[in-house]
């Protein structure tokens, strides 16, 4: 397996988050951000203020030498009240680090904390772009179907390369409906779309971390 590219990262950390007594002036928390990161776009107006709208900031470059190439490029950055998310092209480890060190200097410089009292929750978002050494296997069971398929497909009009169907993908996941406000959590393989086949180039999505998601392909 070859990792070609990291086509989306994220991560959603939900808490519930505890101001100082007085509550947090914006300005100084954005200045606190911008020390961190120095992103591109930040706010700038009293409206765009607004804990529960999320505090939005876009394409920074965190610098640290706990990070693998020295510097993570952070495409958006989120605070709400209960929670942030980070978005990113990059590793969910170097994105952890950066996560960890604004929350650090937050409550260094601000006395932002966390309420220890509330269960804390990081859900992540990997998709990668990856080549395979070969095909995904089939079972007896869907090969037998993909022949199916192969038989009754061109009765109506749709002409079939040469090979045929054969299985493009596969997805696993788990019923969430008795789980109060939980994201959909899935592990997916497949066909690059646009891609030939023998290239056995695949689009790949799962709820873990980046390191994770590559040790499971």
């Amino acid at each position: 397996m070859e990792l070609n590219s990291i086509l989306f990262s994220r991560i959603a950390w939900a808490g519930l988050v505890k101001l100082p007594i007085g509550g947090a002036h914006m300005p100084l928390v954005v200045e606190a951000v911008q020390h961190i990161c120095n992103f591109v776009e930040y706010p700038e107006n009293l409206s765009e203020f607004i804990l529960t709208n999320g505090i939005k900031f876009r394409h920074g470059d965190f610098v640290s030498k706990d990070v693998e190439s020295g510097h993570l490029v952070i495409g958006e950055l989120v605070i709400f009240n209960n929670g942030i998310i980070v978005t990113s092209e990059s590793p969910t480890e170097g994105m952890d680090i950066f996560l960890n060190a604004l929350l650090v200097f937050m409550e260094k410089q601000l006395d932002i904390k966390f309420d220890e009292s509330h269960e804390k929750t990081k859900i992540y978002t990997s998709q990668l772009e990856v080549t395979l050494a070969a095909s995904l296997p089939q079972t007896p069971v869907e090969k037998e179907f993909i022949g199916i398929l192969n038989k009754r497909f061109p009765d109506y009009g749709i002409n079939l390369p040469q090979s045929g169907f054969e299985k493009s993908g596969v997805n696993f996941s788990f019923d969430i409906s008795s789980i109060p406000d939980l994201p959909p959590i899935r592990f997916g393989i497949e066909r690059r779309t646009g891609r030939p086949y023998p290239s056995n180039a695949y689009f790949t999505e799962a709820s873990v971390p980046t390191s994770v998601h590559l040790g499971l392909l």
